[in-house]
């Protein structure tokens, strides 16, 4: 959700008030709202990137955390001198299991990153032609900015 003065605001959003409106909404309230800006629409591709990511993040930290839980396990039952084979082996096999778990999480979190960082340069790039446009047409335009008129001088009035 973003404001007047360009500030962005990246949580505390009612996701019941502020939603996409349906088709038959829209004809409803036809003239009644504002499309939404390329600006806000970036935006908000960058935050379900964001989203994205930072679920990848948690979800490979729990994969990492039950992989370190299975190889100390695995550690401890060979540790032990009187424990059984077959334990040892299940424990080995569940910790191979979750690195294997952990292997393809890592790949999704960084297939997700590549997406973010690729479709981050995207909107930098589309922001940056934008600004360029909006600067062309503002000399094209020529409103005279900056070029204030003088007063003629009170002797050459007459």
């Amino acid at each position: 959700m973003g404001s007047s003065n360009g500030y962005v605001v990246r949580n505390l959003i009612n996701g019941e008030r502020i939603r996409k409106l349906t088709l038959k909404e829209l004809k409803k309230y036809r003239g009644g709202f504002w499309h939404a800006s390329g600006r806000l629409k970036a935006n908000d591709e960058r935050a379900k990137r964001e989203n994205e990511l930072h679920e990848a993040d948690v979800a490979m930290r729990r994969v990492a955390l039950a992989n370190m839980e299975a190889q100390r396990k695995a550690a401890e039952l060979k540790a032990q001198r009187d424990a059984d084979r077959d334990a040892v082996e299940k424990a080995d096999k569940e910790a191979r299991e979750s690195m294997v778990k952990l292997a393809e999480v890592t790949k999704l979190r960084k297939e997700k990153e590549s997406k973010y960082l690729a479709s981050q340069k995207e909107i930098d790039e589309r922001e940056k032609a934008e600004d360029a446009r909006r600067k062309e047409k503002e000399e094209s335009e020529d409103l005279g900015r900056g070029k204030r008129t003088r007063k003629l001088s009170w002797k050459l009035k007459h």
